[in-house]
């Protein structure tokens, strides 16, 4: 199900596209991608000298979007990103704090599994995502401590749904207020999340389909190609250079789709 926009999307008349998600829209298990948060650069990257750009910049699906469209391209995705992490960083996008005017940009926004979350290590000055999901993964006795203690006494499903409706909704009215052309989509689909979105009539939703969610693309694809392993994913699961231009292809149609309402 498609909502429509007030004005449509004018994607083609920006000259830069911003991402933000996860690891799938971050280009994750791609050739030379970087895997530690410290070493990500919020770098703009110029059509004029694609043969710069990083590997994982150039070949993920954002990437090939704005090659098509010879837009310039900032990916502020993170790998193991939290929704809470996705929201802090629009925001600072909207306070200026990336290089770029946000007046000339196009901006697409992932939602990723809502019940990641992050916080602030006082200690080392910086975020930490965590996943209750992540357990099997804690190894440092402190993170061991900290999940029992979380994961009995703190989650809660439906606190963490509504919470990443919050955000979305936040950041509807305030992307529209400041006249910033938008889109949001699902990296990884949750379906009461996106039952909320319909229920609310959020607009500016790429598409409220599982099928369409970032993740699931590539394995809609493999069903159909009906081979193992995935052609269209890495080892663990993200999208591998076919995959990504297989979403490109994805949203192009659906932007266009828009684009024509």
């Amino acid at each position: 199900m498609l909502t429509k926009l007030n004005n449509g999307l004018k994607m083609l008349d920006k000259k830069i596209l911003v991402v933000f998600g996860d690891s799938n829209v971050w280009g994750a298990e791609l050739k030379d991608v970087p895997e530690k948060q410290q070493e990500f650069k919020s770098v703009v990257y110029d059509p004029n000298k694609i043969e710069n750009w990083p590997y994982h910049i150039r070949y993920s699906f954002s990437g090939v979007l704005a090659q098509r469209h010879n837009m310039q391209i900032l990916n502020l995705a993170i790998p193991g990103s939290s929704n809470d992490t996705i929201f802090r960083r629009v925001n600072k996008f909207l306070q200026g704090k990336y290089p770029v005017n946000v007046n000339d940009c196009f901006v697409m926004v992932f939602w990723t599994a809502v019940e990641r979350r992050e916080f602030y290590k006082a200690k080392n000055k910086m975020y930490l995502n965590y996943s209750p999901l992540w357990g099997h993964f804690m190894q440092i006795p402190w993170h061991k401590k900290f999940h029992n203690v979380y994961s009995k006494n703190m989650f809660d499903c439906n606190y963490d749904i509504q919470r990443t409706f919050d955000y979305m909704q936040s950041l509807t009215g305030l992307l529209k207020y400041k006249n910033i052309e938008f889109t949001q989509g699902y990296s990884i689909y949750n379906k009461q999340l996106c039952e909320l979105v319909l229920k609310s009539k959020l607009p500016n939703l790429i598409s409220n389909r599982i099928q369409d969610s970032v993740h699931t693309i590539t394995q809609e694809l493999a069903g159909k190609d009906a081979k193992s392993p995935n052609k269209y994913q890495c080892n663990k699961s993200h999208p591998n250079e076919l995959g990504h231009i297989a979403i490109a292809d994805r949203y192009t149609e659906l932007l266009n789709e828009r684009q024509a309402l």
